[in-house]
């Protein structure tokens, strides 16, 4: 839009100074943001200047020109809260100022919380952004001019109530004052600048939105580009030059950019840690100390507990004598014991192990009651200790204790200053040690190994508990086991009364959780708070992965006042945002096979005979690091996983932005052993198709955008794999896939030509050969336009020809046989796998007519020719095939005992195939039959008769 005409003293009065250097705005917030966005630029090869602390937080200056605030609270945001209010001041301000500019202009405004539930319109912006209605956008503009106008009033109206003020400057205001409603009163301009801001709200506790910045830094610190170098000593360089940009007088100097980068990767390791501010970096250690400690206080936070230990240290300094340590050191978590079930026995088990160890560790998958359990254990045993330490560790070992506030308190600890924080726990260590008595520390959710915690089991005269799903080594373990059926029904029934929940409905809930007592409370809770939800109802959304349906978005309040529904609770139980994110993958990737039968071998072989080294080595570790964790079990050579963690892991893939993309490799790769299996082996397939099932299950339609293509691949191959299987109604499942093939490819993609192929193949066996017909006519069509695959192209027509000899359609086939034929000698290919095949049509048209001495000559040249295959082309269910085939020419030729021998070989190559489900005894062995009935040999009979079951066997 035209710029309009604004006044340089109305600019000048509105301008607000930005520059923040030396402050401590964001912080942690801001500064990890713009690292993220650096390494982002530097990774994609984007050349845009990044500047930060001039005009907003990150001002991003290239194609477009993007202004960005950035904010971490842990209040939820609204069009009355001030940083709001000051953001579109700001912003506004930006706009009048760059409204000339020929580069565009943007405004973002990004912040870790949420929307305040009662804000509707924000909401609606929020929601619309990319493509605000009308009346969104009207009543948008509207709300912001009255905040911009409030601004610049209150503005004015503190400039003046100053004393000195002459009437020269009041007139001056006064017109600013008028000039600026003008320029509020343009609605053109009002509703221009509002499609300018664009709103990110993360939706994330403070905790976490610095963890996940962390661990996406991390991600791209993985890149190749940065050459494996140490990421902490990248991660402290990249913090410090920016630290040190930010504090150059001149606003136009501070800035980062690839450029920048690239100069200070020219340095070697010991070069680069010149660069590093020691100072400012140790502010960031306590928090990332390798990138991969999972700590998550922000410097807010900080900045409080320093002040609140410094107000307790100057109350302490003022008292005389020596500190009495109460007998419990930490608040102790209530529980209501009446509602826990079956814990009894276990809380005994627990007493004896303590009785006999100094440490115990509660062992368990996330949502069995490992925490209710501690609770339940110290309410009953609470005056058998001198005193009594609790710790929820969620945040990190070290920094729990350190910044824990009552510890602090009540073990006379001097306030907390930065620069000893790393000093910190040590004298935590000597202070406990100090304390005599019989005392008990636990320590609940430690679920991610820390070196402190040995330093941490060497303090004297306190036993230890510690909650984890860890398998801790050289620590005595007690085992969460599952509830009974009785025990599971009564948590239920804790929450909702059910009486109209059938044992066997119960029975199939608590099967699907695997009695996770966690599970079975929120789905009770769940179906109590809403109005139409039912046990079948929940049950259909947990088999059809559906809790992040809207219909289940029923807030359960919780003990702390907080409200979430059962799927974000799941989510925070099984959060993934603290473990490594090459552990995450591979949980990712066993998320997504099936929850039985799945052997470490067959894992090995997905990849490939040429990786087969490698993926062992690199399988093994990621298996055993992860049952370390607690977070798959190992059983021998099976591996399995706890079905609501796998559900929560899928659940929490589908809301990424590429939901997916990085089990990219991993479909390529069993597309390849899929494919190797119908071309060569099939029982090798065989092994393979439930993990081509559980990744298409797993990876439903709404979800497979970003690897579309490879899915469709991946579905031919199983579903091709299911022709040969010979398995009934799956008709369906190819209209489906051909469906959605036409749909997403380019109408001459050769995969849309073999799924055609394939699809024509399965309507054949059901009988429909005029669509069959159709669908190999459109196989043929697309395949002619690609050489490359021209034995695919023969086998369609192959099929075809087969299909006209099904309708004894001879001169049809005669046609298309021609045409095959023209099609060799136009390519000269007479040497591929589907020669073998055209051989056998032939034979077919010969077998139809009669002509059983040219069939059988036929046939014998088929299967000349497929035993000249080489291996990698060779799929002997083809020549098993040729030879029940040979076996009824010879039959109806009179050749009894050549059709015997023929079975015979056919029926040795089904025995070497080791394929049982594919049902081709049947046919051998009726033909069989019908050699001895001829023949009238009753001892052959027999003996047939003896083969047969040994076969069903």
């Amino acid at each position: 839009m035209s710029a309009p005409l604004i006044s340089a003293d109305l600019l000048k009065f509105i301008k607000i100074n930005r520059d923040a250097i030396a402050t401590n705005r964001g912080f942690y917030y801001q500064y990890l943001h713009v690292v993220l966005k650096w390494l982002d630029h530097y990774v994609n090869s984007i050349e845009d200047d990044i500047k930060t602390e001039v005009d907003e937080d990150i001002t991003e200056i290239g194609d477009q020109l993007v202004f960005t605030q950035i904010k971490c609270y842990s209040s939820v945001f609204s069009f009355k809260s001030p940083e709001i209010k000051k953001s579109l001041f700001n912003f506004f301000s930006l706009y009048l100022e760059h409204s000339n500019s020929s580069t565009p202009v943007f405004f973002h405004f990004i912040t870790n919380t949420k929307i305040s539930e009662s804000e509707q319109l924000l909401q609606r912006w929020f929601a619309e952004q990319h493509n605000i209605g009308e009346e969104t956008l009207q009543q948008c503009g509207n709300i912001v001019s009255d905040i911009l106008f409030s601004q610049i009033n209150s503005k004015i109206q503190k400039s003046l109530a100053k004393k000195a003020i002459s009437d020269d400057e009041k007139k001056t205001l006064e017109s600013n004052l008028s000039l600026f409603q003008k320029l509020l009163d343009d609605q053109n301009l009002i509703c221009d600048f509002v499609t300018k801001i664009k709103w990110d709200f993360k939706e994330v506790p403070t905790e976490e939105a610095v963890d996940k910045i962390i661990v996406d830094i991390n991600n791209y610190l993985n890149h190749p580009v940065f050459e494996k170098r140490p990421k902490k000593l990248l991660f402290d360089v990249l913090l410090s030059e920016i630290y040190r940009i930010s504090q150059l007088p001149d606003p136009n100097k501070r800035k980062v950019n690839k450029g920048i980068l690239d100069g200070l990767l020219k340095s070697n390791d010991d070069e680069m840690v010149h660069y590093i501010d020691l100072r400012f970096a140790q502010l960031f250690h306590f928090r990332v100390e390798v990138l991969e400690k999972d700590v998550s206080i922000i410097r807010e936070k900080v900045d409080g507990l320093i002040d609140i230990q410094k107000l307790h240290g100057k109350k302490l300094e003022e008292l005389s004598g020596k500190k009495l340590i109460p007998q419990l050191i930490t608040t102790i978590p209530f529980i209501n014991s009446s509602m826990i079930i079956g814990r009894e026995t276990l809380i005994a088990d627990l007493q004896d192990l303590l009785n006999d160890n100094k440490h115990v560790s509660v062992n368990g998958n996330g949502g069995m009651g490992k925490s209710s359990l501690l609770k339940l254990y110290i309410s009953k045993y609470v005056q058998d200790y001198d005193h009594i330490i609790w710790i929820n560790v969620e945040t990190g070992l070290v920094s729990t204790l350190n910044f824990h506030e009552q510890l602090a308190v009540n073990l006379d600890l001097p306030a907390l200053n930065p620069d000893e924080f790393s000093g910190r726990f040590g004298l935590i260590i000597n202070k406990l040690n100090q304390i005599s008595g019989n005392n008990l520390l636990i320590v609940d959710s430690y679920d991610s190994t820390e070196a402190e915690m040995a330093e941490l089991q060497c303090i004297t005269n306190w036993k230890m508990i510690i909650g984890t799903r860890l398998r801790l080594e050289n620590v005595k373990t007690l085992t969460i086991k599952k509830l009974s059926f009785e025990e599971s029904k009564a948590v239920y029934l804790n929450f909702d009364n059910a009486t109209d929940i059938t044992d066997e409905q119960f029975i199939s809930l608590f099967k699907y959780v695997e009695y996770n007592t966690l599970v079975i409370g929120l789905v009770a809770k769940t179906i109590k708070y809403s109005f139409d939800l039912s046990l079948d109802i929940m049950l259909d959304h947990f088999e059809q992965q559906s809790l992040d349906d809207d219909n289940l978005n029923i807030d359960i309040p919780n003990d702390g006042g907080q409200s979430f529904n059962i799927l974000k609770i799941l989510n925070q139980t099984f959060s993934l945002s603290r473990i490594e994110p090459a552990e995450a993958y591979y949980l990712t990737f066993f998320a997504m096979l099936p929850l039985e039968d799945v052997q470490f071998n067959d894992l090995v072989d997905w990849f490939g005979e040429e990786y087969k080294s490698e993926s062992r080595t690199n399988l093994t570790n990621a298996i055993n690091r992860l049952h370390a964790k607690g977070l798959i079990e190992r059983e021998g050579t099976q591996i399995t996983m706890h079905k609501v963690l796998r559900d929560s892991i899928i659940y929490q893939e589908r809301t990424k932005e590429l939901p997916f993309l990085n089990q990219l490799n991993n479909v390529w790769c069993l597309l390849k052993v899929l494919k190797k299996g119908a071309d060569q082996d099939l029982s090798f397939a065989l092994r393979f198709l439930k993990f081509g099932e559980a990744m298409l299950n797993v990876i439903d339609e709404p979800y497979r955008k970003t690897i579309y293509q490879p899915l469709l691949q991946l579905e031919n191959e199983v579903l091709n794999m299911y022709n040969w299987l010979g398995k009934d109604n799956i008709t369906n499942k190819w209209t489906s896939l051909f469906e959605r093939a036409e749909n997403h490819l380019e109408s001459t993609d050769p995969l849309l030509g073999l799924i055609a192929n394939n699809y024509g193949i399965a309507l054949a066996a059901d009988g429909h050969l005029d669509q069959a017909f159709e669908h190999f006519e459109q196989s043929v069509s697309i395949l002619s336009l690609h050489k490359e695959h021209l034995p695919k192209l023969f086998i369609s027509i192959c099929n075809l020809c087969n299909l006209f000899i099904q309708q004894r359609k001879m001169d049809r086939f005669k046609e298309c046989f021609e045409n095959l034929e023209h099609l060799r000698q136009k390519h000269n290919v007479y040497d591929d796998f589907s020669m073998s095949i055209q051989c056998q049509v032939l034979a077919l048209a010969n077998y139809e007519v009669l002509n059983f001495p040219e069939a059988i000559t036929l046939f014998k040249l088929a299967i000349n020719l497929h035993k000249e295959l080489p291996d990698e082309n060779r799929n002997d269910a083809f020549l098993m095939h040729y030879y029940i085939k040979l076996g009824e020419s010879f039959y109806f030729n009179g050749e009894l005992e050549n059709a015997y021998k023929a079975c015979m070989i056919a029926l040795t190559i089904f025995k070497n195939l080791n394929v049982k489900v594919l049902g081709y005894p049947h046919p051998i062995f009726n033909l069989m039959y019908s050699v001895a009935h001829t023949k009238d040999d009753h001892e052959l009979m027999e003996k047939i008769k003896i083969m047969k079951e040994e076969y069903s066997d």
